[in-house]
């Protein structure tokens, strides 16, 4: 809940000025960025390096087909640093938060199930109507989904490794290759 707030709260602090203005969700963002470039160059003259230029070029190429996925994970960082907030806090207090499950019986709500199913539905509908967010929704829904079955697959892993008596060890050592070799 936290982090689709958060997600929608930035995409529009972003995006709604140039969507009032009937231009792409992403375009006051990209004419930020050239302003900037044209400024650096402006202010550097020679000095200021190809390169450079080159990088915030393809970095305003780059902004309407990334620009969610980016916000999302920013979401998803700042939700993680609220609840790391917030078990300092308790900490700090001396308060004893709610108990949480063992990691060997987490597994995702229905409802997060059920909203991929229909978000991913939503993608293939925006591919099929050849809409121009379908890939940035596709590349964004990929990620969130991604880390959240990746997680529910290690604690499936992580069940019937309890459940077989394999030592902690080896446990750990699984997780730690799982995680390395997902692409």
């Amino acid at each position: 809940g936290l982090t689709l707030i958060i997600c929608v709260a930035t995409y529009l602090r972003y995006t709604l000025a140039s969507m009032l203005a009937g231009k792409e969700p992403t375009a006051e963002v990209v004419s930020s960025i050239s302003r900037m470039n044209a400024e650096l160059v402006s202010a550097l003259g020679a000095d200021y390096p190809s390169e450079a230029q080159a990088l915030l070029d393809t970095a305003a190429e780059l902004i309407p087909a990334t620009f969610l996925m980016f916000t999302l994970l920013y979401a998803e960082f700042m939700a993680l640093c609220t609840v790391l907030f917030g078990r300092m806090w308790y900490r700090a207090f001396h308060k004893e938060p709610t108990p949480m499950a063992r990691f060997s019986a987490w597994k995702l709500p229905k409802s997060i199930i059920w909203g991929t199913v229909i978000i991913a539905s939503g993608c293939v509908l925006a591919f099929i109507l050849k809409l121009r967010v379908a890939e940035p929704l596709a590349w964004t829904m990929g990620l969130a989904v991604i880390s959240m079955f990746a997680v529910q697959g290690m604690a499936y892993l992580w069940f019937i490794y309890e459940k077989t008596r394999v030592p902690s060890t080896m446990r750990t050592l699984t997780c730690v290759f799982v995680l390395l070799l997902m692409p």
